[in-house]
């Protein structure tokens, strides 16, 4: 039913009132609603803040345990390196000493040198995955300047030389049966161009080991460049 103008206009002023109430009720769950959201989000971050320093910090605590443990693998195997550097290089001397007529190569026998390889191969290929392939590469090369491998089934490795000068220089008496040993004819000569290929791969097997052991620069003389005298 519709009210004159003059009723409303002599409405009751508690209409009003009530009305202005209903909508303060309205607008105060909507005010408490935007204050409950940063509260909430507050408490999110305050229970995903720990959880993610939790992640990173395991994260960064696994990189840092696996570069240590790199590191020490690392030191232990370049100390591995230095012991087997010893073991090798001393009977590699020995050998460069006798195949080039320096140093102690006069008390040396073909029989000793030959045990000399056989002891030698035995150690350092057994030590070979220690190193690396140049390693490798550098010491069959040197083996095979001084000696003749993989002859008659059975049959030792023999010296890459002649006898004659070796028989007439011994310190120690001479056996015939020794001559048999090298596989030149006694009297051949050694070359200049021998000895300096020899003493080149000398040069570079020790290099390479001094490079992998890592301490120290390596160069690449380590024997004297005079060997070729002795041709």
């Amino acid at each position: 039913m519709c009210q004159s103008p003059d009723a409303l206009l002599t409405s009751d002023p508690g209409d009003a009132t009530q009305g202005e109430s209903a909508v303060l009720e309205l607008e105060e769950p909507m005010l408490a609603a935007d204050v409950a959201w940063p509260d909430a989000l507050s408490a999110i971050g305050s229970v995903i803040t720990p959880i993610a320093l939790a992640a990173i910090g395991f994260v960064v605590s696994r990189r840092l345990k696996r570069i240590e443990a790199l590191q020490w693998r690392s030191h232990e195997l370049i100390a591995a390196r230095l012991r087997y550097y010893r073991e090798i290089v001393e009977p590699l001397n020995d050998l460069f000493c006798y195949f080039t007529f320096i140093g102690s190569w006069k008390e040396m026998t073909p029989p000793t040198v030959i045990e000399t390889k056989r002891s030698l191969d035995r150690t350092f290929h057994t030590l070979a995955p220690f190193f690396d392939l140049d390693v490798v590469t550098a010491y069959n090369r040197f083996m095979e300047l001084c000696f003749d491998t993989f002859g008659r089934w059975g049959e030792d490795a023999r010296l890459r030389t002649g006898s004659r000068r070796r028989r007439d220089s011994s310190a120690v008496p001479w056996l015939d049966e020794w001559d048999s040993m090298f596989s030149r004819a006694p009297d051949e000569p050694v070359s200049a161009g021998e000895l300096e290929g020899i003493k080149s791969a000398y040069n570079e097997v020790v290099a390479r080991l001094v490079g992998d052991i890592q301490l120290i620069d390596a160069r690449t003389n380590y024997a004297t460049a005079q060997v070729v005298l002795n041709a």
